[in-house]
């Protein structure tokens, strides 16, 4: 018997709705106030209608990473025991809640069937000349040092970073499209990479030569000689050597700005420069984790720690930031080992099995190599920000993984299909 929320007519409505909403989810995510939670809340209601009182929970990878999230939010839910700035954890709960607030979305999209892949990369592909033309007139006509978007130069520039590396980890589907889009594949990759340039984000610029490197690594094959790869792989690396030579005021300024920082830090002078800073707030946070190595000192609760040491003279940063600029060292600060080891299992070790499980099945491997890219961009971000205190880019990680996670099971149809697959024979 048919559902009554989800029936012949409302399937495909609900499957076209997220699809929708899924394509407009990267144009905006970084430059519109609330975009992100708008379509992420909206996306959780349509996949709540589709399921009505028929929850199905998934086998396979699928079960263990939704229920790795859930472990996740418990063990930093349990830190909030030893808490001194319960206000601040609790506030730092709420966008922990998206872990769980996938899982229905996740359930409602796979009862739907529906095909979230071309939606998203469309999406990416418009998303690189919108953040460009944001970055140009943040920089050359509001005159601000740094193209920020609507947050922060960091968040702009690490989502910029992200919107580049998925659409080169998916050329395959690209180049079975049509001329136009063939064209604007690369022209978007090249505009998302100058937003993230005009935004001064130094970081996100380290996942471009791991990511690369992948890519030559799984897409191997398409090479018909090693000459060719050999070819590519010189040509990579000379891009990389001289970028800092061919884009002198931002990718070279930034580079001898680190090692300027570097050589001071190590001389015991300027360690209040961005770089600088960050060692400090590394190295407090292993301070905080030797006094509470199990659960931590609570969630939320680094800047109060940081604050207490700075009143009593035993820590040289001049602000008390409210998080330490690394999602590993602040996890291992805040929620202790149990935390840490459920954040790198539930974030990316589980997701990243169900991904290279996949990655020689005929039509997921675009699946699953995009899947990758994501995870490890998101990695290389979370060695110098925060993201898990971003809810927009706690956000951004949840859909773009939801959508690289769906579309495994359902092979190659997932990479060339329709929007959304008719679910007459479900049933």
């Amino acid at each position: 018997m048919k559902s009554f929320w989800c029936g012949e007519f409302q399937r495909p409505a609900l499957a076209f709705l997220i699809g929708a909403l899924v394509f407009l989810f990267p144009i905006g995510m970084a430059s519109v106030r609330h975009w992100s939670s708008i379509i992420f809340y909206l996306v959780l209601a349509l996949s709540l209608l589709s399921l009505g009182r028929r929850w199905q929970w998934p086998q396979g990878w699928p079960r263990w990473i939704l229920l790795s999230f859930v472990v996740f939010v418990a063990t930093s839910a349990l830190s909030l025991v030893n808490a001194d700035d319960l206000a601040q954890g609790f506030r730092r709960m709420e966008k922990m809640a998206a872990f769980i607030l996938v899982i229905p979305i996740y359930l409602g999209v796979r009862r739907l069937r529906v095909n979230l892949l071309p939606p998203l990369l469309y999406g990416l592909l418009l998303a690189g000349p919108v953040m460009a033309g944001v970055g140009v007139h943040s920089v050359f006509i509001l005159g601000e040092p740094r193209a920020k978007g609507f947050y922060h130069p960091i968040i702009f520039g690490d989502l910029a970073m992200l919107v580049a590396l998925v659409c080169a980890a998916t050329w395959p589907f690209w180049v079975r499209c049509g001329v136009c889009l063939r064209i604007l594949f690369p022209v978007s990759i090249a505009c998302a990479l100058y937003a993230s340039m005009l935004s001064g984000t130094r970081g996100g610029w380290l996942a471009l030569p791991l990511v690369a490197g992948l890519l030559v690594f799984f897409y191997r094959r398409y090479f018909r000689s090693k000459r060719r790869l050999w070819f590519v792989i010189i040509a990579c690396a000379s891009l990389l050597a001289i970028s800092p030579v061919v884009f002198p005021d931002t990718i070279g300024h930034g580079l001898g700005r680190i090692v300027h920082s570097l050589e001071k830090f190590k001389q015991g002078e300027n360690r209040n420069s961005s770089e600088n800073q960050r060692l400090l707030m590394w190295d407090l946070a292993l301070e905080v984790w030797q006094q509470h190595p199990l659960i931590g000192t609570g969630l939320g609760d680094f800047q109060h720690e940081v604050a207490v040491r700075m009143e009593a003279g035993q820590t040289e940063m001049s602000v008390a930031r409210g998080h330490a600029h690394n999602i590993f060292f602040e996890s291992l600060a805040v929620t202790g080992l149990v935390g840490l080891c459920s954040m790198v299992l539930a974030i990316f070790i589980l997701p990243f099995c169900a991904f290279y499980a996949h990655r020689h099945e005929s039509g997921a491997e675009v699946v699953a190599i995009g899947g990758i890219t994501v995870l490890i961009a998101f990695a290389v971000f979370g060695l110098t920000e925060g993201w898990l205190t971003r809810s927009v880019l706690v956000r951004s990680y949840l859909m773009l993984l939801l959508v690289f996670l769906t579309a495994l099971p359902q092979g190659e149809r997932n990479v060339q299909g329709p929007a959304y697959h008719s679910p007459d024979n479900e049933e």
